[in-house]
């Protein structure tokens, strides 16, 4: 099989999406996992998982593709996923740290609000001040909040189920109402599938990019934000697409960096982490995130996800691949 295109060993049906993951792994530069089959002849076709990473050597860059037998995928995937004593350890440590702090920035935010009622009306020189120090304790106040939903989501166990997503983005919707008074926001989609999906990813996936689309659509006159979803047999694709800000394509991959950010704080607020809460969450629930944008002309985020099954993180190293062709190297 040496010096054949992989994508030629799938399936007929998983070839398009291989070429699709493909490319899509080297525009955005995040990892990538598809699940396909390979035939067998006469056999049954072996279901596999696909994992590819982009890596840069020198001036070229390359792609890993690493490829896993689903019945090991599966079979290992509680073990694979359990977090050992150290890691464990760890969370507890950050989530009472976490929870310890809210104590300490309510009363400061509280002691302001008293300072200022007895002060009263004061000279910029004396309220300006005051009004930085506050600024900067809820800056806290976001980013010990947005940590602390992080660390939650990375608790998340999977709970696969037949899911209506109509209802889902109804929740969705409902949890972010108070970030649409006094605003002209537009939410149109057509009538949503029913999901083989875990609920609570769903809400924390759709609630970071929704909230995100919210943020960066501030400045329009109209807000238009669009649900849409596409699926195969294999896989569905959501996307949440709005008319805002964007960004440029080039900087996809910092978006879902743990406290990535492409604007500044004063700009736009924020802690930088929802975006990587909704990367996590795909990832441990066996689908990845993907981003597409142009600067002032809009942006879509959206998670492709596996139709009918969890997948964990095993994986067993197989070939490098270059972008141009991926061919079976000699054994």
């Amino acid at each position: 099989m040496s010096g054949r295109l992989f994508g030629s060993l799938l399936v007929d049906s998983g070839q398009s999406s291989f070429q699709a993951v493909f490319e899509q792994a080297f525009e955005t530069r995040l990892p990538q996992r598809l699940e396909t089959e390979l035939p067998r002849g006469n056999d049954p076709a072996l279901p596999v998982v696909l994992d590819l990473m982009v890596s840069r050597e020198g001036q070229s860059r390359h792609c890993r593709l690493t490829v896993t037998e689903l019945r090991q995928h599966e079979s290992t995937s509680v073990s694979a996923l359990a977090p050992d004593q150290g890691t464990a350890e760890l969370e507890t440590v950050i989530m009472t740290f976490i929870q310890q702090l809210h104590l300490p920035l309510a009363r400061a935010m509280n002691f302001l609000a008293v300072l200022r009622r007895l002060l009263g009306a004061q000279e910029a020189a004396v309220s300006r001040p005051l009004t930085q120090t506050e600024q900067a304790i809820q800056s806290l106040v976001t980013l010990a909040a947005s940590v602390e939903r992080y660390m939650k989501v990375r608790q998340l166990r999977g709970h696969i189920r037949t899911v209506d997503l109509n209802q889902v983005w109804r929740e969705v919707l409902r949890d972010a109402r108070p970030l649409m008074v006094d605003r002209n926001v537009q939410v149109p989609h057509a009538p949503l599938s029913v999901l083989q999906c875990d609920p609570q990813a769903l809400v924390v996936i759709l609630g970071e990019y929704l909230n995100n689309a919210l943020k960066f659509t501030k400045s329009r006159a109209e807000a238009r934000i669009h649900l849409h979803i596409q699926e195969t047999l294999t896989e569905y694709q959501l996307g949440l697409q709005d008319n805002g800000v964007g960004f440029a394509l080039p900087q996809v991959g910092k978006l879902f960096q743990m406290f990535g950010r492409l604007h500044p704080s004063k700009t736009y607020e924020g802690s930088g982490v929802g975006l990587a809460s909704a990367r996590r969450t795909a990832e441990q629930f066996g689908g990845r995130v993907w981003a597409q944008g142009q600067v002032d002309d809009g942006a879509t985020f959206g998670w492709l996800g596996p139709s009918n099954r969890t997948l964990s993180t095993v994986r067993r190293p197989l070939q490098k691949c270059s972008r141009s062709r991926c061919r079976v190297a000699a054994g």
